[in-house]
């Protein structure tokens, strides 16, 4: 099976009220298959140096040029908010707070993984809500304000 159909009114790929294939194998953007466990193992793998030395994985990780917040991204709240890009990843200072990670998404599907480094928490959202969603947004924003809560 190459694709997923949606008949639905509000799928948003080729725009919006359109009714494309759902893209299944073979995209960048959704030819790879991971869990939540996974990639929670991956940045713990990333942060203790199983997948790069010390000072790859700063390089990896570390800031390269300021970058603008994704379009509809939740606020920070009092917390101050600092994004950056680094090599493939997004780079944020939040509050206290270096945060790294991924995120992006197709019509039906969306996801975010943010590694909190120094510390041992680790955001996953996976989903099948479409570009943009405001209900990913939002629980993109409670992520936030959960590790907040934790750290205060």
């Amino acid at each position: 099976m190459d694709a997923l159909r949606d008949l639905k009114a509000s799928a948003v790929i080729g725009g919006p009220g359109t009714s494309p294939a759902r893209p299944f194998i073979g995209l960048p953007s959704v030819g790879a298959f991971s869990s939540a466990p996974d990639l929670v193992r991956l940045a713990q793998a990333l942060q203790n140096q199983k997948l790069l030395t010390r000072p790859y994985t700063d390089l990896y990780v570390g800031p390269k040029f300021p970058a603008a917040p994704p379009p509809g991204a939740p606020s920070p709240g009092p917390a101050r908010r600092e994004a950056f890009q680094a090599y493939g990843l997004n780079s944020t200072i939040l509050g206290d707070f270096r945060v790294v990670g991924h995120g992006g998404g197709v019509g039906g599907g969306n996801a975010n993984w943010n590694v909190y480094l120094g510390h041992d928490w680790v955001g996953v959202v996976l989903s099948n809500y479409d570009l943009e969603s405001k209900l990913f947004m939002d629980i993109l924003g409670k992520e936030r304000e959960a590790i907040a809560s934790a750290a205060g």
